[in-house]
């Protein structure tokens, strides 16, 4: 019988991981959590429920971690899954026959988004497009750090994708209000903008007025996520706003670069300002002039 082994990547997720853990527990013969660093009772949580507990330092996305957790994994086959997912029965059970019946090394699964309070069917990210590599024997896959990035078989590895049906995918919850969707695409559009720089690759005005409109009309129109009422709507305009910020943060980044640690925004410019006051000043005392070397946040 061949084993297998679910892995899960947390940060913070004390809401959800009871619920990632108890949907695959009874078909799968171990769970293993890896915790960057929680602050809330995440591990706790994942012990009590007879997860094997790793840490991983805390690097905000769960892709760096992704290739060390599966190298935890003791089963011949490997499940990763998000804490804020939940695999539907139908699906198990289908997981553990392609895995008895050795019918592939890698699987793609299809992935039911839920965004403000609904399932989407639709758009860009509907099951049919949503598919990720989630399933598959070890040994057979190659991973990347980069943000968002997906693992790839390797060569000659046997491909299967299980087709969305019924309830028969993973089951992301993945925002509830417009502010967490918006706190997330803050944050990742920050890690995805400086990763495109450190890859030396340059950035162009011209993305800010070409990406977002076409991923804006790919998404509702072509891929109709109109169908998805106004929340179809609403993401299909996220996404593109989520393009045009990733843009401006790269455009913004290799321009202007960093602003170094404790530096205030602008502070060359209002150094500049100040020094320009001092040097107008005539006839005043020398109290009335501006000591803008020694003021906190202006450049020395």
């Amino acid at each position: 019988m061949s084993s297998i082994s679910a892995v899960i990547i947390t940060l913070n997720e004390e809401v959800n991981i009871s619920r990632a853990i108890l949907s695959v527990k009874p078909w799968v013969d171990e769970v293993v959590v890896v915790d960057m660093m929680s602050d809330d009772r995440t591990a706790e949580i994942a012990v009590s429920l007879g997860s094997r507990l790793y840490e991983y330092p805390r690097v905000g996305f769960v892709e760096p971690a992704r290739a060390t957790a599966v190298d935890y994994a003791a089963g011949e086959w490997v499940l990763i899954l998000d804490a804020d997912e939940v695999i539907s029965c139908s699906l198990g059970r289908e997981l553990r026959q392609i895995a008895e019946r050795d019918e592939a090394d890698v699987c793609h699964l299809p992935r039911l988004n839920y965004v403000l309070g609904k399932p989407m069917f639709f758009g860009q990210h509907s099951p049919g497009r949503d598919v990720q590599v989630r399933f598959f024997k070890k040994g057979s896959l190659r991973f990347s750090d980069r943000i968002h990035s997906f693992p790839e078989p390797k060569t000659g590895a046997r491909v299967y994708t299980v087709q969305f049906a019924g309830n028969r995918a993973i089951h992301h919850f993945h925002a509830a209000t417009a502010s967490q969707l918006i706190d997330k695409m803050n944050r990742y559009t920050t890690t995805e903008a400086e990763q495109i720089l450190q890859e030396c690759k340059r950035a162009a005005p011209w993305r800010l007025l070409l990406f977002p409109p076409v991923f804006f009309i790919q998404g509702y129109i072509f891929n109709q996520g109109w169908r998805d009422g106004w929340r179809g709507f609403y993401w299909a305009s996220l996404m593109a706003f989520y393009r045009l910020t990733r843009e401006t943060k790269h455009l913004q980044l290799f321009e202007c670069g960093p602003t170094p640690a404790g530096e205030a925004p602008y502070s060359r410019e209002v150094t500049e300002l100040l020094h320009e006051c001092n040097d107008s000043v005539s006839g005043y005392p020398s109290s009335h002039k501006v000591d803008a070397n020694n003021a906190p946040g202006i450049l020395r």
